[in-house]
């Protein structure tokens, strides 16, 4: 398991990321996009809908910077090939080591393209489509830093 998401009221783990992931940047790249491309911002007539406008801006630059921040921490995950558990988890294990004068890596980041297929597969053509999975092994055995040394 990765986390409970409340967005989509379930758990996030390891057969369901990518579908999480992709639901994310979509709903990232479909506001954002509503907001950038909206016209006819000029011939607002009638305060009311004036307020309207200015409540939906708010919201949705709000929406999108949220986001956005939910994709860009999902990419720098993806990139090390971490859930948010072993993020939180990696983070207590470096300071011990560097308490005790040792120093920490992530056992499972085996590089970034590695670590993007092994999420999202070793397709590029269906990186964006959450059922494209069949790259999805046991999912109890996991390439570590020592498999590729």
């Amino acid at each position: 398991m990765d986390h409970h998401c409340l967005w989509i009221n379930n758990c996030v783990g390891y057969w369901n990321y990518k579908a999480f992931f992709v639901f994310v940047f979509y709903a990232t790249t479909i506001i954002f996009m509503s907001c950038v491309f909206q016209k006819d911002w000029d011939p607002i007539k009638g305060s009311s809908l004036k307020i309207f406008y200015v409540l939906y801006g708010t919201m949705v630059v709000g929406l999108t910077i949220t986001l956005l921040t939910l994709f860009g921490w999902h990419v720098y995950l993806i990139l090390h090939n971490m859930t948010t558990i072993e993020y939180y988890e990696g983070n207590r294990a470096k300071w011990l080591a560097m308490r005790s004068g040792q120093s920490y890596r992530h056992p499972f980041n085996i590089g970034a393209y590695k670590n993007i297929t092994l999420v999202l597969g070793p397709n590029m053509l269906k990186w964006l489509c959450p059922t494209a999975v069949s790259h999805l092994k046991d999912g109890v055995s996991f390439p570590t830093l020592r498999d590729n040394s």
